[in-house]
């Protein structure tokens, strides 16, 4: 059922209907609400109203339920990088070290090892959107863009950080769940950009001119009936652009030597002003060393070290990056 404010109503011939109003279903949540019907005329009613939070018997699990309204009233800023509703992970306090935009992304990066939630394994959350998994906990654990829907499209979310039910047996940490809001019988939406421009920021101390530091996001979402009480749609629209200027940044492109396959120029000069080779191994070399790991041989062509023989270039190589 999706998350909202519910009402239960139960009728018997005999006995008084019994009504309870206020019923507050959130996401990720297991209810159990006994009824209790009493001798009576169907036309008088036993009004329940809601009550407050109780304690929780139905599941195992603890964790923070985070609404419409505070991802709509929170603020939520970003440094280089898109808003995402799961950096509202820092309102759980058993999140610890949300990740950024520095740094690479997928696995093997560092970002990806950096969020724990309850003291559990790095890069085991998982992450459910409408009850459906998403990536997995390596790719999305620190790589939140990889959810990809702004904090307007969100209904509600949960953050199960112990004990998750077995239903979420794959995760090996914490679950996040994801509810998106949903169209009703009514057209509704909003617009909203968020601008960054350097046009506005002060001059730094030590950098008194100003680079170039423009950020933009802008989108929208909406939503409504598609057939009366029957079929609705709802989507979002959300725009990203980052424009940080040139930068110092030094890279390495190759030589017309390494196109062609010749890497013996390939390395770097010691201290004593020496150039010394990086080694270039040969894959299809590899085996075993006999002692519980591998070994390879260093590429090779006619005897000479660190180069490629024509035939063992990949031809899409040489379609990339033509010699």
């Amino acid at each position: 059922m999706k998350p909202g404010i519910y009402k239960i109503t139960v009728e018997k011939s005999g006995f008084k209907t019994y009504v309870y109003s206020g019923l507050a279903v959130e996401i990720g949540q297991t209810l159990h609400q006994d009824v209790t019907l009493t001798l009576g005329q169907v036309t008088q009613t036993v009004q329940v109203s809601g009550q407050g939070t109780r304690l929780q018997t139905e599941t195992s699990d603890l964790g923070l339920v985070v609404s419409t309204q505070q991802v709509e009233d929170l603020p939520l800023a970003g440094q280089s990088e898109a808003r995402t509703p799961a950096a509202f992970l820092m309102l759980d306090s058993a999140n610890q070290a949300i990740g950024t935009a520095n740094g690479s992304e997928g696995p093997g990066g560092w970002r990806t090892f950096d969020t724990t939630l309850a003291g559990s394994q790095n890069a085991a959350t998982e992450w459910d959107v409408e009850g459906a998994r998403v990536g997995n906990g390596g790719w999305t654990s620190a790589n939140y863009s990889a959810l990809g829907f702004p904090p307007e499209a969100v209904g509600e979310f949960k953050v199960m950080s112990v004990n998750p039910s077995a239903e979420y047996g794959n995760s090996a940490g914490g679950v996040v769940s994801f509810a998106c809001k949903s169209g009703t019988n009514r057209f509704h939406g909003e617009a909203y950009e968020f601008n960054r421009n350097d046009a506005f920021n002060a001059r730094g101390f030590f950098v008194p001119n100003r680079t170039a530091n423009k950020q933009n996001e802008f989108g929208g979402v909406f939503g409504g009936p598609i057939r009366k009480d029957k079929t609705f749609f709802f989507g979002w629209y959300n725009g990203f652009r980052l424009d940080l200027g040139a930068s110092s940044t030094l890279d390495t492109v190759p030589t017309a030597e390494m196109k062609q396959g010749n890497f013996t120029m390939y390395g770097n000069t010691n201290s004593s002003g020496q150039f010394v080779q990086i080694p270039i191994y040969d894959p299809t070399t590899t085996g075993p060393d006999g002692s519980g790991g591998y070994t390879r041989q260093q590429m090779s062509c006619n005897g000479v070290l660190n180069v490629m023989c024509a035939g063992q270039i990949n031809k899409f190589a040489n379609l990339l990056l033509p010699a």
